[in-house]
């Protein structure tokens, strides 16, 4: 299900960058006040779906990030309590980490955002 209260108007930035620790390229995301709210609970809900299951498999759980009800990116969630600022990292190329960048931003458009997994099952969007 698609959490419709984080979108992207409630993104202030979204730029390429590097990981100052590994060196590897990144898109950094910056939230106002209500999209940071709203990002915590998210990354709060699937970092507790994460470690929901210690006895099964390693567990992954994945955000989804939706434009025009197509997946941008679904990175995997390693940690909670994020607030308005964000990193997504993957295997990007500088122009692959540029687009996402510039497509996450591109204003009031709907972006949306989900919990779409939790160790392969589907998951339930974030709680109000």
């Amino acid at each position: 299900m698609i959490d419709t209260r984080l979108n992207a108007g409630d993104v202030t930035s979204a730029q390429a960058g590097t990981d100052s620790s590994t060196g590897q390229i990144t898109v950094d995301i910056n939230f106002d006040s209500k999209g940071a709210a709203e990002w915590t609970k998210i990354t709060n809900a699937a970092y507790a779906a994460y470690h929901a299951d210690a006895a099964g498999p390693p567990p992954t759980a994945q955000i989804a990030i939706f434009l025009d009800d197509e997946v941008l990116t679904a990175p995997i969630v390693t940690g909670g309590g994020q607030s308005n600022q964000t990193e997504i990292t993957g295997n990007f190329t500088a122009a692959a980490a540029n687009t996402l960048a510039d497509l996450i931003s591109e204003g009031p458009l709907p972006a949306e955002v989900s919990v779409v997994s939790v160790n392969g099952h589907p998951e339930s969007p974030a709680p109000s």
